[in-house]
């Protein structure tokens, strides 16, 4: 996500911070992220279950996952339930992973450390953060704790560092 490092290398914070609606083109740019992560899931989900829906599987949305799958779940959903939950963690992990992105390439002097930064964060979340996140959500063995406070972190710390950040833009002003 270039968005913010794309305005600090053609120098045009230095006239955004002149106006006050310069500055709140920070919100504006958030919103714009979201709008935009929210319409690429948003299709890729429906092509991935327009895919997976030719495989027929209506007859099973009523059965319980505890039943055909045959791994124990701290939950006993129905197998549609289980589709929409992951549908939502899908959801809430794209957001936070934007918000992440905003933040870093706000933060970040070029395009190397961004990229420096943001491929560790994708490394992390593929090789630890989905298992637990998505693959395992309500698997019976992790603490039925460990998925929800894992979000709840992950929300209260990506969108903390956001407002802090989003409160910095606002006080700015250029000084001459």
């Amino acid at each position: 996500n270039f968005i913010h490092h794309r305005d600090k290398s053609l120098r045009m914070l230095d006239l955004q911070y002149t106006a006050k609606i310069g500055r709140g083109i920070f919100k504006k740019k958030v919103i714009a992220a979201f709008i935009s992560v929210f319409l690429v899931m948003t299709v890729l989900l429906a092509i991935y279950l327009g895919i997976y829906s030719q495989n027929n599987p209506e007859p099973f949305f009523n059965v319980h996952i505890n039943s055909f799958i045959g791994l124990d779940f701290w939950y006993d959903l129905t197998f549609l339930q289980y589709i929409i939950l992951n549908v939502i963690a899908i959801y809430t992990i794209g957001f936070l992973l934007t918000l992440i992105a905003l933040f870093v390439s706000n933060i970040v002097p070029s395009y190397v450390a961004l990229i420096g930064v943001q491929v560790p964060v994708i490394f992390i979340l593929l090789t630890v953060g989905l298992r637990y996140l998505l693959e395992q959500i309500i698997d019976l063995y992790l603490p039925i704790w460990l998925v929800p406070m894992c979000y709840i972190v992950l929300l209260i710390a990506t969108v903390t560092m956001v407002i802090v950040q989003w409160k910095k833009e606002k006080q700015k002003d250029i000084v001459w």
